[in-house]
């Protein structure tokens, strides 16, 4: 019984090792079993070394030329893609680096001429970033005009616009702008017959109508000149029912 079952992990272990992987094509499956497998065991032998580096070269050409066909489109937004597709690079090509340096064998990877990608996600972020930027403030010229929605896509390019820069004092502005001018802000005036009523009758209101992008107050404590888009009146009357 246990010569069947050391027997059936070595036939799982064999089917399923990087150089199998690599073998029927599942590239991303067998770097990172190899990757995994020499990071925990740098004496792993030349099956696994070899498999890792297969692999790698075929993933870094694979997601690096996905990234110049895209950097080559006319889509306004390619920036963004180019940027993930490169940052992937780089982060294998580090992961890689570390996994050689405490290797115990000599990992020889056919990559010559590798990109440097970590300058080409820079440049890409850059441009990400400066198209981000336009998008929020072309969505903002139409959200001055009173639209909410432009407002809110204002704000959220301005969010993704964060990965790729550090935000300055004209963008936190935009973004304070963007926020106000999509909020809907809302006053509830409620008339009940005690305070305990409605208070209670409020708070159910601003439980159903509560939302990032709803600011919801009593009518009572709202400044003379404050900013308001909707006031909601509740009349409560009691009801009286005869047996």
């Amino acid at each position: 019984m246990r010569t069947s079952a050391a027997l059936l992990i070595a036939i799982l272990t064999l089917t399923c090792s990087p150089q199998k992987l690599v073998d029927k094509g599942r590239m991303d499956k067998a770097f990172e079993r190899a990757a995994r497998q020499l990071e925990r065991d740098p004496d792993r032998g030349a099956s696994v070394t070899s498999a890792l580096a297969t692999a790698y070269v075929a993933l870094q050409a694979r997601d690096y030329d996905a990234a110049h066909r895209l950097r080559n489109t006319s889509r306004p937004d390619r920036w963004e893609g180019v940027a993930e597709r490169l940052d992937v690079c780089a982060a294998r090509a580090r992961r890689v680096d570390a996994i050689r340096r405490r290797a115990k064998r000599i990992i020889r990877i056919d990559a010559a001429g590798e990109p440097d990608y970590v300058t080409e996600a820079r440049v890409a972020k850059r441009n990400a970033a400066a198209h981000l930027l336009a998008v929020a403030e072309r969505q903002l010229g139409l959200a001055r005009g009173g639209d909410f929605f432009a407002a809110r896509e204002a704000y959220a390019a301005l969010e993704r616009r964060t990965r790729y820069a550090t935000q300055t004092s004209r963008t936190r502005a935009l973004s304070l702008e963007a926020r106000e001018l999509g909020t809907v802000y809302v006053a509830v005036d409620v008339q009940a017959v005690s305070p305990h009523a409605a208070r209670a009758i409020t708070q159910r209101i601003r439980d159903r109508m509560a939302g990032p992008w709803t600011s919801i107050k009593v009518l009572r404590d709202v400044r003379v000149g404050e900013k308001l888009d909707f006031v909601v009146e509740v009349d409560v009357a009691p009801i009286r029912v005869d047996p």
